[in-house]
């Protein structure tokens, strides 16, 4: 059915994960911790551990998804490393690159997944 379509038939589990990704991510932002510092570290580390599996894994029956899933969570990561630097570091010198890298990086991924969102629709 639906929740296992998109999976390898030896992957048909991935949707769960997904969803416990989803569900720790809230849940270590909304619940846990005070410092932004330890958040974004904890998150940091554990979309590291997700990319891995997904990289290693390769659940998806089609290598597009997988490449797409895996860069998704690299842009995440990126964006909370360069946005803990930014809130980090006082210095504006330095805060510029960093906000323009950031900035720069998520534009870059919208206008590609807007890309393949017209690819998509021309090859229907």
């Amino acid at each position: 059915g639906y929740l296992y379509n998109d999976y390898r038939p030896n992957h048909f589990y991935w949707e769960l994960i997904k969803t416990f990704q989803k569900i720790v991510l809230i849940t270590l932002v909304v619940i846990f911790y005070d410092s932004y510092k330890e958040k974004c570290l904890t998150l940091i580390i554990f979309l590291g551990i997700y990319w891995l599996l997904v990289r290693r894994i390769r659940p998806f029956a089609y290598d597009t998804f997988n490449d797409l899933d895996s860069n998704v969570t690299l842009v995440y990561i990126a964006t909370l490393f360069l946005s803990f630097y930014v809130r980090d570091n006082k210095e504006p010198i330095l805060r510029i690159p960093a906000l323009t890298v950031l900035w720069s990086i998520n534009i870059i991924f919208v206008a590609y997944m807007g890309y393949l969102l017209i690819l998509s629709l021309i090859h229907i």
